[in-house]
């Protein structure tokens, strides 16, 4: 063999191992992207819901105090029909 076939043997082999380097970085890559998709995708849902959470235990407060102040109603005026 000569230094040439050599030569083009080792850079053959030089761009094959370039190109599946280059291709398991773009896996690497695309792998954390889906990851930090996925997680963002979750932290959405998380703060959707606890914002849904918030605004049904207002709505169940404003609720708890109707129902206080209907129920001082009614005891006071029981109060006055019993004098």
């Amino acid at each position: 063999m000569s230094i040439v076939e050599i030569e083009k043997k080792y850079s053959q082999g030089k761009k094959i191992t370039i190109e599946k380097e280059k291709t398991e970085l773009w896996q690497l890559w695309i792998g954390i992207i889906c990851i930090l998709f996925f997680f963002i995708i979750l932290f959405a849902f998380i703060l959707c819901r606890n914002n849904k959470l918030k605004s049904r235990n207002l709505n169940l407060s404003l609720i708890k105090n109707d129902l206080e102040k209907s129920n001082e109603i009614e005891r006071i005026q029981n109060e006055n029909q019993n004098k």
